[in-house]
This record gives C-alpha cells, sequence and structure tokens, in this order.
C-alpha cells in the first residue's frame, strides 16, 4: 500500500541509489547500476501503485554521469510492464534525466524506445531539473511542489 498524502517512507536507500514512497508518488533516484535488492524493493513498490485503487505517479531521477553496463534488465522489465499494465501512470509522472551531453541524450532515446515499443501514445515527461520534475509531479497530485522536492531530498539524506 502506497503511503498517505504527506507521509515519506523510505524502502531502500543502499548507497547512492534510493527507493522511496511519498504519498502517492514513488520516488526513484538512480546514481547507479541498481542492485538485486533495489530492483527487488522498486517493482515491490510498482506493484503496490499497480493495485492501489488511487491515481498514483512516479519522480524518476537518473543521476548516473557514466552509463556503464547499460540498464539494468531486470529494473527494464519493471518500467515495461509498469507501462503495459497502467498507462496513466505516465501522464503523472516524470523522468528527471540530469546528465548532460552524450549521456543524457542515450538515456531519453532509450526511455523514447521503451515507450515506442510499448505502443504507448502517453508521452513521459522528461525534464533536466528535479524542481521542474516535482512541479508537474505535485500538480498531477495536488501536492506541494515544494514538499515533494522536500520529500525526495530527506529520502536522498537517508542513504547509507
Amino acid at each position: 500500500m502506497l503511503n498517505p498524502r504527506g507521509e515519506l517512507s523510505v524502502r531502500c536507500a543502499e548507497g547512492e541509489n534510493v527507493v522511496a514512497v511519498y504519498g502517492p508518488v514513488v520516488l526513484f533516484h538512480l546514481a547507479r547500476r541498481v542492485n538485486e535488492l533495489e530492483t527487488a524493493c522498486l517493482g515491490e513498490v510498482v506493484s503496490e501503485g499497480l493495485r492501489s485503487s488511487s491515481p498514483w505517479g512516479m519522480l524518476l531521477v537518473f543521476a548516473r554521469s557514466e552509463l556503464n553496463g547499460g540498464i539494468d534488465p531486470k529494473a527494464r522489465q519493471i518500467f515495461e510492464r509498469l507501462v503495459r499494465q497502467d498507462e496513466a501512470v505516465l501522464e503523472r509522472s516524470a523522468l528527471v534525466v540530469t546528465a548532460e551531453g552524450f549521456p543524457g541524450s542515450v538515456i531519453r532515446s532509450i526511455v523514447a524506445g521503451l515507450l515506442q515499443i510499448a505502443g504507448k501514445r502517453t508521452q513521459l515527461k522528461v525534464f533536466s531539473t528535479v524542481s521542474e520534475g516535482c512541479e508537474l509531479v505535485a500538480r498531477a497530485h495536488r501536492l506541494d511542489a515544494l514538499d515533494l522536492e522536500r520529500a525526495y531530498n530527506e529520502a536522498l539524506a537517508a542513504r547509507s
């Protein structure tokens, strides 16, 4: 079950990556390739969202500075399942790609390709800053953008 409005729970914060939930929003910060624990944790919260009777969304922050190893196949499968099962979640979600130049272009291309393969007309909005992503997601969920960004930063602070 996703959290009540305004409540933050950090589900996984080992190393640089974070999986957390703030009300109806899943927060996923990816600073390095995901490990099995993080993949399982992300899969669990996505499953919670898919089972939820309430609208939910995601703030996905891709902050990897290197792309060695590409995108983890299990994490990609979770994203593909999400897109197939709940297209509407994309309208209430945002992808933030902090990488600039070629790495940023590659990431945006991969996401566009996954959405096209899935045959979805709804596009996931892509931003270059967390603040911009928070504004869209907060508006979609009737949350305060500053509170959402504060919760994201608090989740990052929980990293071990």
